[in-house]
């Protein structure tokens, strides 16, 4: 009879991650070929490796994913995850990834979003996100103060490549 924590246990568990590890770093292959070069025949796969990412909950995903939060998917594509009901992260399945995997995919969705140059509305899905993750009070407090560091940073690390005249 084993006993919690004995090595059968351990040796089970290192397994498991491993082999989430393996399909999480092919499901990010996939996404990352998507966005190096984005081909319709493709779309289902990528559509369920974001599904699956965020079902397997794999942080490393998450800088990834958050470069899908405009990816949105139509009504007859819906069969490729079995939805619960129909909100927004039903359309948008990079909003559903990243509230699944949580506050480790905090740090990737400021990092995306504090490139001025994203549409509007991919910042209201990074918001919507904080907000599912960190509660509405601090969802767009947060995302400002995340924009406003990334600003700073980037005005000081120009300061210092600049020299001055």
């Amino acid at each position: 009879m084993s006993q919690v924590g004995d090595n059968n246990d351990k040796e089970s568990v290192v397994k498991q991650a491993q082999a989430v590890h393996a399909r999480g770093s092919a499901l990010m292959e996939l996404l990352a070929a998507d966005l190096a070069n984005p081909e319709p025949a493709r779309r289902p796969k990528v559509i369920r490796a974001i599904y699956e990412l965020g079902d397997l909950r794999y942080a490393a995903a998450s800088t990834l994913l958050a470069e899908y939060l405009n990816f949105k998917i139509g009504p007859d594509e819906f069969p490729a995850h079995p939805m619960k009901k129909i909100e927004l992260e039903t359309y948008y399945p990079a909003i559903d990834a990243l509230i699944s995997i949580g506050e480790p995919a905090l740090p990737a969705i400021a990092d995306a979003v504090a490139v001025r140059e994203r549409e509007e509305w991919f910042k209201q899905n990074a918001k919507f996100v904080v907000a599912e993750i960190c509660g509405v009070r601090h969802s767009n407090a947060w995302v400002q103060d995340r924009i406003l560091l990334y600003d700073n940073g980037r005005k000081q690390l120009q300061d210092l490549m600049i020299p001055a005249g």
